[in-house]
C-alpha cells in the first residue's frame, strides 16, 4: 500500500472516543492483490455489545440536530477532507 503517512492507518476500533485493540486480531487483504493491508482487533461478543452500545449512545446525541444541522457538519467534514485529499491519497 502507498500510503504516504502510514499513521493514517490504524490497526484498532474507534469506540466511545477511544481507540481500542484487542489480544485477537484477523487479516485484512488486499482482494487484488493478495497482499496483507494489517490486521485488525476481532472483538468478541462483550467488545462488540459496548461498541454498539456506544454507537447508540452517541447516535442519540447526533439525532437531537435537525437535517440542516447534521448537512452542515458532514459538509464541513466534506470540505476538510478534500483540503487533506493529497494526505490520505484518495
Amino acid at each position: 500500500m502507498n500510503l504516504k503517512n502510514k499513521n493514517l492507518l490504524v490497526n484498532k476500533c474507534y469506540v466511545n472516543g477511544s481507540w481500542v485493540g484487542s489480544e485477537k486480531k484477523f487479516k485484512v487483504i488486499n482482494p487484488a492483490t493478495g497482499n496483507l493491508i494489517l490486521e485488525v482487533p476481532n472483538f468478541g461478543k462483550k467488545e462488540t455489545i459496548e461498541a454498539i452500545d456506544a454507537a447508540e449512545f452517541a447516535f442519540k446525541s447526533w439525532s437531537k440536530f435537525t437535517a440542516h444541522e447534521r448537512s452542515k457538519i458532514l459538509k464541513k467534514w466534506y470540505d476538510l477532507l478534500l483540503k487533506i485529499k493529497m494526505i490520505l491519497q484518495l
